[in-house]
């Protein structure tokens, strides 16, 4: 995983120790997104004993059939956040702009964004800033303001596993 802040890629340190030292403990988890990434990860998270709050763009009304298949709780988009210990965000990279100016204002600093977006320019559009080089977390993280860690859904090439990766090159 690798995390990302409006200036690039962050050290391990960045967030500071976990306040879960150990897998028992429960941990309040949002999830912005219903589609299959989300409803994965919703279902996961619940099966581990954790609180799930899930939104989307069509409100909770709409996620009926997913609380009972997971267990999660729907809530609108402006409740998702608050106060959450990991948040996740799981859209079209192009509905990222999109999202509520103010929805991440209840979120706690030290509480993660987990970013399991793609850009697929067919799907998204034309993003300038991703076609000129920038990673698509990167352009993520800048437009939420705040630091993201990118959960890579899709194979690594080797250079980035082995550290060898070239700056100049884009890889998502």
């Amino acid at each position: 995983m690798w995390r990302y802040g409006a200036n690039g890629p962050l050290d391990s340190g960045t967030y500071g120790a976990s306040r879960f030292e150990s897998e028992s403990e429960e941990m309040k988890i949002g999830i912005i997104g219903a589609g299959k990434v989300g409803s994965v990860l919703a279902g996961h998270f619940v099966g581990l004993g954790h609180s799930v709050l899930v939104a989307n763009s069509r409100g909770p009304q709409t996620l009926t059939e997913l609380a009972r298949e997971t267990g999660a709780a729907p809530v609108l988009i402006s409740e998702v956040a608050k106060g959450v210990d990991l948040l996740v965000i799981t859209i079209p990279l192009k509905s990222v702009p999109a999202l509520p100016k103010d929805v991440l204002s209840g979120l706690p600093a030290a509480s993660p964004i987990l970013d399991t977006c793609n850009y697929y320019p067919i799907r998204d559009g034309a993003i300038p800033e991703i076609i000129r080089g920038m990673t698509d977390s990167e352009w993520t993280s800048r437009v939420l303001g705040r630091p993201v860690v990118k959960r890579a859904t899709t194979s690594l090439p080797t250079a980035l596993v082995t550290g060898t990766f070239k700056r100049d090159r884009r890889i998502a």
